[in-house]
């Protein structure tokens, strides 16, 4: 009976997320190695911009729309062998189940749509009463210096989306939701994430924040990665227009 008692208990241990501080580190890891890609992608347009504008390169390379998207095309393949290589090594775990990869009916589907349509359209609103822009500066920017737009609306609407939800409303909610219960864990990842939006001032992070919070409340009800993975491009569409 004891030998049966052990075997249950070792599989409930098997099938648990990991816990909060190796999550944070797994976290920790995908966000670096997005900083690293886009590092690298503004030195090297720093150097092609070099002999044209050899006193200010790195400032223009640092707001270029161009090293903005190759930065996230870089960093797409590394994050998600990041959350792939977290959810191979936690035993009795698959990605599929891990990152909530499951499908959901379209008329639900529509419905968070819709919701993400009615947030931009009240952040739209609260801009005008305080006299913010529809688009950050920093995002008009970039598009102005994209150099190839077609590159710049894939990286943004597209890998970013892609690159993003797996690893916070994906990998990071599963293990902290386990940890402190979903909508703790849903405040903590929209927190990291919002935090994460280093080019921002405090009014633009705390949208995202509020984004944050709608993507993960879309992963809890749902159950399914693919519905906030959808309304973030959504969100990211709606802002390059």
């Amino acid at each position: 009976m004891r030998g049966g008692s052990d075997s249950r208990a070792e599989g409930r241990e098997a099938l648990r997320p990991w816990g909060f501080w190796t999550t944070l580190g797994w976290g920790v890891l995908g966000y670096g190695l997005i900083v690293l890609a886009q590092l690298v992608s503004i030195v090297g347009v720093a150097l092609a911009l070099r002999e044209r504008r050899p006193e200010a390169a790195l400032g223009a390379a640092a707001e270029s729309g161009l090293a903005l998207a190759l930065g996230v095309l870089v960093a797409l393949p590394l994050v998600l062998t990041v959350v792939w290589l977290a959810v191979r090594l936690r035993r009795g775990w698959d990605l599929r189940t891990y990152l909530g990869l499951r499908p959901v009916g379209w008329r639900r589907l529509l419905g968070w749509l819709a919701l993400t349509l009615a947030l931009e359209a009240l952040a739209w609103s609260a801009g005008t009463v305080f006299d913010r822009p529809p688009v950050p500066e920093f995002m008009r920017r970039a598009y102005a210096s994209a150099g190839s737009l077609p590159l710049l609306w894939v990286a943004v609407v597209v890998a970013a989306p892609l690159m993003e939800e797996p690893l916070y409303r994906g990998l990071m909610l599963r293990g902290w939701s386990a940890v402190s219960g979903p909508w703790t864990g849903a405040v903590l990842v929209s927190l990291v994430w919002s935090v994460s939006h280093v080019q921002y001032d405090l009014y633009d992070l705390a949208q995202v924040f509020v984004l944050g919070m709608v993507l993960a409340a879309a992963r809890v009800r749902t159950g399914s990665l693919y519905v906030p993975l959808a309304m973030h491009g959504l969100v990211n569409l709606v802002a390059m227009i």
